[in-house]
């Protein structure tokens, strides 16, 4: 049951206690990783460097891509947050100075001005990995529009169609042979044969979710040619499941924190568009997922870069990607999502529900559940809930002035320190906004998973029962907005109350209009949506 607990072995007792609470990972969780978006943003107050829209981010960080992704999961969670975007009177674009908006969309609108402004502005040609951010917001604008004006909307869509087929990028960084870029094109409708290193700049088949979110959106504004987004996603798609060894550590863990692009991709193809998944597909995630699971055998639960036992024919016996002198504190925040992202498409329910497990222990690993006992963030301890010890080091300064930013992911234990090195050395330290965006991601999976709802019709009224990670004050009864559609078209929004103070489950009741044959209820949108339908007629 929920409350603090502590550990007490025959004649020693463990120094910390911990807690025990419903939606917790969420609850600890979101606040700060949003507050992290906010303040390391690049903007009048502090611009930083290598970075585009936020500081120090290069073009590999994927801002936009795991805010939409949070938001489309948890809706309620952000809508209904407190208004505070900071150093807001001095931003760099005068239209937004004042806010009315949920903090993340928000973020997600300065993102694209500034992606917009560069390229029309400045004369940045962007790389391909920026130009692919733009579908993610403009996907979600049907369920966002209160907040997005359409002049505004349609400016970005313009920009994202005019660049998109563009092969050359001036504006980008790490783009040389020495980080194993194959092709320095960026023209995202042709197939991106890209690999990356260590430094996690291009993961295999990253061309393949924004190419069908490109469909979609032209798709749905009648844009002409919008079948060669479609044609582009399979290619790509294709290259990845007939040409890139998944078995092959370098191609998985060795993209560092940006690993997780490259199996969300391909599972979101499968699930979203089956008949377009090339054959082979869910093979290839299956394969993947009999491989993680034999790397995880061990006293952590922890995916290791490569073991002799793994299935693979491999001799390597290696825990993490960059041996002693990579800091990859984003790798092991980010693959519950990848997890998550592969059990929502294979099914086998054994697998299903380790790989899971594999997933939230890294996310453990992360919060302290590793050789140093230690938290990833040095200020965990008072800026996370329940956090004792935290990360032993900070980096001052850098391109991206993060040591006094909310929520920053500092470190994470090296090679030396597995299977059991408390004393070994702590290894290079740096917060970066990659990591931080790795941890949205999964926090994003992780919301969605734990996401239904129902309903029951009694007469002309509906009780509508949502289960979501919405519970972050276990000493007030909550709400949410449940989104409600009718046979005759109307929409409306539904309030959900917290059923006790402290639950999983929150419920309002509806009453059926005249004349309507059916109601659908849902809460998420885009791949996370869950909804149910009643027959009232």
């Amino acid at each position: 049951m929920p409350g603090e607990y502590y550990l007490e072995c025959p004649g020693v007792k463990y120094p910390f206690t911990f807690s025990i609470g419903k939606y917790w990972t969420q609850r600890v969780s979101v606040g700060p990783a949003l507050r992290f978006m906010d303040q390391s943003r690049s903007d009048v107050f502090l611009t930083g460097s290598n970075g585009v829209a936020w500081r120090d981010s290069h073009q590999f960080s994927f801002e936009l891509e795991s805010l939409t992704q949070q938001y489309q999961a948890n809706p309620s969670m952000y809508d209904r947050m407190p208004l505070g975007i900071s150093n807001l009177a001095t931003s760099q674009y005068p239209e937004f100075r004042t806010q009315t908006e949920p903090d993340i969309i928000w973020l997600m609108k300065f993102a694209v001005q500034r992606y917009w402004d560069l390229w029309k502005n400045q004369g940045k040609k962007h790389h391909a990995l920026i130009k692919a951010q733009l579908p993610y917001f403009l996907h979600l604008y049907p369920d966002i529009k209160q907040h997005v004006s359409e002049e505004f909307y349609t400016k970005i869509r313009d920009f994202a169609i005019a660049v998109w087929a563009e092969p050359e990028s001036n504006y980008h960084w790490y783009e040389t042979a020495a980080f194993h870029t194959l092709t320095t094109n960026n023209n995202l409708l042709e197939v991106q044969p890209n690999i990356g290193g260590i430094k996690g700049e291009k993961p295999p088949g990253y061309a393949i979710r924004p190419n069908l979110l490109m469909y979609e959106v032209c798709k749905r504004d009648g844009i002409a040619d919008y079948m060669k987004y479609q044609t582009a996603a399979v290619e790509n798609a294709k290259w990845l499941v007939n040409s890139v060894n998944l078995d092959d550590p370098a191609m998985t863990k060795g993209q560092r924190m940006s690993e997780y692009v490259t199996i969300q991709g391909l599972a979101f193809m499968l699930e979203q568009y089956p008949a377009l998944a090339p054959k082979g597909t869910l093979e290839k995630i299956n394969r993947w997922v009999d491989v993680m699971i034999a790397r995880s055998n061990n006293l952590w639960d922890l995916r290791k870069y490569a073991d002799p036992k793994d299935g693979t024919g491999a001799e390597l016996d290696q825990w993490t990607g960059g041996l002693i002198q990579y800091n990859e504190p984003g790798n092991l925040t980010g693959f519950l999502s990848i997890a998550y992202a592969a059990a929502r498409v294979i099914t086998d329910q054994a697998k299903k529900t380790r790989i899971k497990e594999i997933g939230i222990a890294q996310l453990d690993n992360a919060f302290g559940r590793n050789p140093f006992n230690r938290h990833f963030s040095y200020d965990g301890p008072r800026e996370i809930e329940g956090v004792d010890q935290g990360w032993p080091t900070f980096y001052v300064g850098g391109a991206g002035v993060l040591q006094d930013v909310v929520g920053v992911i500092d470190g994470s234990p090296k090679e030396s320190a597995y299977p059991f090195n408390p004393k070994a050395p702590a290894g290079y330290t740096e917060g970066w906004v990659a990591f931080n965006t790795a941890w949205n991601s999964s926090l994003a999976y992780h919301a969605a998973d734990e996401t239904e709802i129902n309903a029951t019709r009694s007469g002309s009224t509906v009780t509508v029962t949502l289960r979501a990670a919405l519970n972050v004050d276990s000493t007030k009864a909550e709400t949410g907005q449940v989104n409600v559609v009718t046979s005759g078209g109307a929409s409306s929004k539904l309030t959900v109350t917290e059923n006790s103070l402290d639950d999983y489950l929150f419920s309002g009741t509806y009453t059926v209009p005249a004349g309507v044959t059916w109601v659908e209820f849902s809460y998420g949108y885009g791949m996370f949506r869950k909804s149910v339908r009643v027959t009232t007629g």
